[in-house]
């Protein structure tokens, strides 16, 4: 990943400090063309322990994919 702005930094030491638990995704310009993104592993495993999804149980293959922005993700 790319070092963050100051703007970024700001912003993650108020979650930080609110004890927010989140993850970070930086979408490339190939990801974003595709709409595809592939998940990083502190992604799943942030997935995983907030109950959004468990990639262990998905199956592999387009028709499989995760589908799951927007349903608890900011």
């Amino acid at each position: 990943m790319r070092p963050f702005t100051a703007f970024e930094q700001e912003n993650v030491r108020f979650l930080v400090n609110l004890n927010v638990r989140f993850t970070q995704v930086e979408i490339t310009p190939t990801g974003l063309s595709k709409s595809i993104l592939d998940a990083t592993a502190p992604m799943r495993a942030y997935f995983l322990e907030e109950g959004i999804h468990n990639y262990e149980e998905q199956r592999c293959g387009i028709w499989w994919s995760a589908g799951v922005l927007g349903k608890r993700t900011i």
